[in-house]
């Protein structure tokens, strides 16, 4: 197996931990048997615990790119686009909540160099949705901001915030039902923030 194939499945396997137990909680050992590696193999990908975050973080980040990446190239309206985005990462994040959570926590309580690769990786994303800002341009359903990079920032920002609090309120609860009443609130309250 290809070294970064390897560190992929490390992380893939400590997602999955993580998204049951806290950072804390969870044993290297239990990593390394599930991933079928040594757990020397795992120290030698991730030295310590602030850089095994940052690369759990950085993972989450290039699946959310290519998200972004594979809706902009979709034939569909920009509304369309914007609530597919919406609902995509609604629901990963609604599976995932507390990988996210924790992940945020941690995030929180580390140094100012994780701060500064937060921002960074989320402007990547919100670069992957200036083309899905431009065509609401050219639809014209959109509000115009500013210059299009900070207006896909300022949609992007939007639309992962209110899909985090999606998440964050369906997490109290099992119901289905609320789930989808909970996401659609949030859904009319990104549009009435974005749309003329």
């Amino acid at each position: 197996m290809k070294k970064k194939e390897l560190k992929y499945k490390i992380i893939k396997v400590a997602k999955e931990f993580l998204n049951k137990k806290d950072y804390h909680e969870v044993v290297v050992d239990e990593i390394a048997k599930k991933a079928g590696v040594a757990k020397g193999t795992i120290f030698f990908y991730f030295k310590t615990k602030k850089n095994f975050i940052k690369e759990i973080f950085k993972s989450e980040i290039k699946e959310v790119c290519f998200m972004v990446e594979n809706v902009a190239k979709q034939n569909l309206p920009t509304i369309e686009k914007l609530r597919m985005l919406y609902d995509n990462y609604a629901d990963n994040v609604s599976k995932n909540i507390h990988l996210f959570m924790m992940l945020r926590k941690e995030m929180v309580r580390q140094d100012c160099k994780i701060h500064s690769l937060m921002k960074a990786e989320y402007k990547k994303i919100a670069e992957k949705l200036i083309p899905i800002v431009e065509q609401g341009y050219k639809e014209g359903v959109f509000k115009k901001y500013t210059n299009d990079p900070l207006s896909s920032e300022i949609i992007t920002s939007m639309v992962f915030t209110y899909g985090l609090s999606v998440a964050h309120f369906v997490s109290q609860t099992e119901d289905k039902h609320m789930y989808k009443k909970i996401k659609e609130i949030f859904w009319q309250i990104l549009l009435h923030g974005i749309i003329k």
